[in-house]
């Protein structure tokens, strides 16, 4: 499953000549996403997560990754890095390093080195 994005990058590149850098990138890691996404990376890893697939919504992530997508790509891929991150393992899934470096560097900027999110506020 993780090898469709850089089978598919080097596919654009080599057989459809695509040679944007940022283009190949993104589609390279859009599953995995990367330490230093750039703008469009973000979007195309954003849009990945949230795509409306049974197996997306059932996960409980969609609903809080769109909500946090409003305001900030970024928001957004870190909200969806923190879901992974909590439940992954619970449910069998091998996390790569490459996603756990992605998740560092935004809570980091986001979060202030926390690699968890803030708290919820409190219901009145």
């Amino acid at each position: 499953m993780l090898l469709h994005g850089p089978i598919a990058a080097a596919v654009l590149h080599h057989r459809l000549g695509v040679t944007d850098s940022g283009v190949l990138d993104a589609v390279k890691y859009h599953t995995t996403g990367r330490p230093g996404a750039s703008p469009l990376e973000l979007a195309v890893f954003v849009a990945d997560k949230i795509a409306l697939h049974p197996a997306a919504q059932q996960r409980g992530f969609v609903a809080a990754v769109r909500q946090a997508a409003e305001k900030s790509l970024r928001g957004a891929a870190v909200v969806y890095l923190d879901w992974i991150v909590s439940n992954g393992p619970r449910l069998g899934w091998v996390l790569h390093p490459r996603l756990l470096a992605a998740y560092e560097e935004l809570a980091h900027d986001l979060w202030g080195g926390a690699t968890r999110g803030p708290p919820p506020p409190a219901r009145p």
